[in-house]
């Protein structure tokens, strides 16, 4: 996971646990209250909980402002993991207090000094975690060996009889487990995330070079199949200007100089054609604009063409008709009607075939639906294959799959074809929404 991301979430996680946390700590207060009566420092406790609450509300409007503005974004990247331990140690400040206020060690609240401890050794890396447990332990010993004296100084006395009084050896040892059992958590859990994290590393760098050996063998397909289909027409040319060279220099019988240029320029536009088709999703678009569109937008590029105008069937969910993707509006423009064609190729003639749009995990999901007769198993894990086709000769070079998945991974999105043997194929394109800060510029 990219390291802002990963402090924005575990962020996002800490706000969310000290809510919990907020919310509990003042329903535990107000049934103490109810149960006790007067022995219970009400004020001074739900004072506490309120300085939760305040904080949690100015570091998720903090979280809010990062979202939106990328400057702050940044700045909020390189300061998110110190703001995390610096809350985590207020949180252990605020819990001392309310353990002061309401019976010390002999709290059974006091186990959350160890819940810090794993927040802090979850959450963060480097000194942090050490630095959270060593101040948990030291608070922790302070409401052990001296809350009795503190008490004194408090308005009203603690719920729960001060125990243990000073520094015995009961308390002692008890001030020794604590330390033990923080410090251990601490150890074992700091290793386990490094050796975590050294496996995901290690997993996202196979993932990368497999991807990479994959791209270059796609390269290699690809540079194969040109050279395959440029040969024929290159070869065609070739043979014609020897012809022309030997006419010209009197060798040459039966010469016809406006057939040979002729056909001279009807290989050269075949082609281009190939070199056209071989553009035209794979690079083209890397040059032109991005425009913000909606799903009406996205239909209208494909149904007003021949020979989509009268059986594309087009279905857009309510909660999807305001939606807005940013994209090259041709390159998609293309790639929808290459999937369209494909789906109209594979179905009858008194087909239709179903273009839906709905909304899915901040995506746009567009699927192409079709009724023909599917894909075959054998043929299913050749399809994005470059220059692999199905059609007949002539029909197709066999790179509009490959080509359009090109281009929606190049916009962040992903295509993905299901195929039932005998009952139809669906093509189903994800596009990542427009997030509210980019949102009409």
């Amino acid at each position: 996971m990219d390291p802002c991301m990963r402090v924005e979430v575990n962020f996002s996680w800490l706000l969310r646990m000290r809510w919990l946390a907020a919310l509990g700590q003042g329903v535990t207060v107000a049934v103490a209250w109810i149960l006790l009566k007067d022995t219970v420092p009400v004020i001074p406790l739900f004072a506490l909980v309120g300085v939760v609450v305040a904080t949690n509300l100015g570091l998720s409007g903090l979280l809010k402002r990062a979202r939106l503005d990328p400057q702050k974004a940044d700045k909020f990247c390189r300061v998110g993991e110190g703001l995390m331990g610096f809350v985590l140690f207020m949180d252990l400040v605020l819990l001392t207090g309310m353990l002061c206020l309401s019976g010390g060690a002999a709290n059974p609240f006091s186990v959350f000094f160890l819940v810090n401890m794993v927040l802090g050794t979850l959450l963060l890396h480097g000194a942090w975690p050490w630095v959270l447990a060593t101040a948990a332990i030291v608070f922790f010993w302070i409401i052990l060996f001296f809350h009795s004296s503190w008490v004194d100084f408090l308005p009203k006395g603690p719920v729960f009889p001060d125990f243990p009084h000073g520094p015995t050896w009961f308390g002692l040892g008890f001030a020794l487990a604590m330390a033990y059992a923080g410090l251990i958590l601490v150890f074992f859990m700091t290793k386990i995330g490094g050796e975590l994290s050294r496996n995901r590393r290690q997993l996202e760098r196979v993932r990368k070079e497999k991807e990479q050996a994959d791209r270059f063998k796609a390269l290699s397909t690809l540079a194969a199949g040109a050279a395959h289909e440029l040969a024929s027409p290159l070869s065609t040319i070739a043979v014609i200007a020897k012809d022309l060279e030997l006419a010209l220099s009197g060798e040459g019988e039966g010469f016809h100089p406006m057939e040979d240029v002729h056909l001279i320029r009807t290989e050269v536009q075949r082609c281009r054609g190939i070199l056209d088709q071989m553009s035209v999703n794979a690079g083209k678009h890397v040059g032109e604009g991005l425009v913000e569109v909606g799903p009406r937008e996205l239909a209208e590029y494909v149904t007003p063409h021949s020979p989509f105008q009268e059986r594309v069937r087009v279905s857009i969910a309510p909660e999807a008709k305001d939606a807005l993707v940013r994209i090259p509006r041709e390159a998609v423009s293309q790639t929808l009607r290459s999937l369209a064609k494909n789906a109209l190729d594979a179905s009858k003639e008194d087909q239709d075939i179903q273009m839906d749009f709905a909304l899915e995990n901040e995506s746009l999901v567009i699927k192409i639906v079709d009724q023909g007769t599917g894909i075959s198993p054998e043929n299913f894990p050749k399809i994005f294959d470059p220059f692999f086709s199905t059609k007949e000769p002539g029909a197709g070079m066999g790179l509009g799959l490959y080509l359009c998945r090109t281009v929606i991974e190049d916009m962040g999105g992903s295509l993905r074809i299901s195929s039932e043997w005998g009952k139809g194929t669906v093509a189903c394109i994800r596009l990542p929404l427009v997030s509210e800060g980019q949102e009409r510029g």
